[in-house]
């Protein structure tokens, strides 16, 4: 049977915030980012380690986020942080990546003249163990 989060008794608490003015205050079983991290700038990494230590044991991150290669890093590398497989990686090196996939993936947006734009995408699953 397929229901509700509530039919199942599990609470969810959806955010809308600033990302680079947030602070997550609690500790939580899963963290969920999409698309939005690399808005972050200097602040991706410092952000990233609060969010491991506000995961709980066993609890999972998972992210989709702009990687280092593509169209929209050319356009905007100098304002926004696009990291690389290699720094995510790393990032969690002590947690069980359990998903880890990278697509050059079609943007929403289009280029000056309407052109197609793309851009890596990574998609990661990990754990804290």
């Amino acid at each position: 049977m397929i229901g509700t989060a509530k039919d199942y008794g599990i609470k969810i608490k959806g955010l809308v915030r600033d990302i680079a003015k947030f602070k997550i205050t609690n500790k939580y079983d899963i963290i969920i980012s999409y698309g939005v991290l690399q808005f972050l700038g200097p602040k991706f990494k410092a952000f990233l380690t609060d969010i491991k230590k506000k995961t709980l044991k066993d609890g999972v991150n998972a992210f989709y986020i702009f990687g280092n290669k593509g169209d929209f890093y050319s356009i905007a590398k100098h304002r926004f942080f696009f990291p690389s497989e290699k720094e995510l990686k790393e990032i969690y090196s002590d947690w069980k990546i359990i998903k880890f996939e990278k697509k050059n993936t079609q943007l929403l947006m289009k280029g000056d003249k309407g052109e197609i734009l793309y851009n890596l995408m990574f998609k990661m699953l990990a754990q804290k163990r």
